[in-house]
């Protein structure tokens, strides 16, 4: 998984406008970089005071796009997804969905088999178990009515797999799609367990 980077540009802001775009972006700055996996998010005015740059950084790609595809939704008058914690839920919905169905499927099953650790019994059916669990979390977080109790069960799970990943990372010879440096996937799993987090206590109903 990699950063996304994206670049807008608001053209010919008129210096009657300047100073109520000035006070809209910093209140969408401030919402903006207090929501799971962005990493930047500065808007600049060029020289002559007529151009904005809005550019965005974001800390991975899958669940980051679906968001923001969500969130636009939400922009176009799509009352589901007219707020951020139901936008993120969208998200992780579809980043749950592509992990959950990668325990079923060769040969990203059997590379999650090989990095359960060793002292926990039939790593096969653990991962099973696991990813009935991410794939019913998946529908979960898509029902306003379960939505915050599957967000709060994902955000266990989650720390509940962790561990794997600690495993993995101490492996001589780990599986291929599992070579991530243990910081990454550090950082990456506290960007999830925020985002679970701020589904479970603001995407009820």
């Amino acid at each position: 998984m990699s950063e996304i980077h994206l670049r807008g540009t608001f053209p010919a802001i008129g210096r009657a406008e300047l100073a109520e775009f000035t006070m809209l972006a910093e209140q969408v700055l401030a919402a903006v970089r207090a929501e799971p996996g962005v990493l930047q998010y500065d808007v600049f005015l060029s020289p002559d005071q007529a151009r904005a740059v809005a550019l965005q950084r974001y800390a991975d790609s899958d669940a980051v796009l679906s968001t923001l595809v969500a969130r636009i939704t939400g922009w176009l008058g799509v009352d589901y997804v007219d707020d951020w914690p139901r936008a993120v839920a969208v998200g992780l919905a579809a980043m749950f969905v592509l992990t959950g169905v990668a325990h079923f499927v060769n040969p990203l099953r059997a590379d999650m088999i090989a990095i359960v650790p060793p002292g926990l019994p039939a790593p096969g059916l653990l991962v099973t178990v696991t990813g009935v669990l991410e794939l019913l979390g998946a529908v979960g977080l898509l029902l306003p009515a379960t939505r915050a109790a599957a967000a709060w069960c994902l955000f266990v799970l989650m720390l509940a797999m962790f561990p794997a990943n600690v495993h993995a990372a101490r492996m001589a010879n780990p599986p291929k799609s599992m070579t991530s440096r243990l910081p990454v996937r550090s950082a990456q799993e506290v960007v999830y367990l925020g985002a679970a987090l701020l589904v479970a206590l603001g995407g009820g109903q």
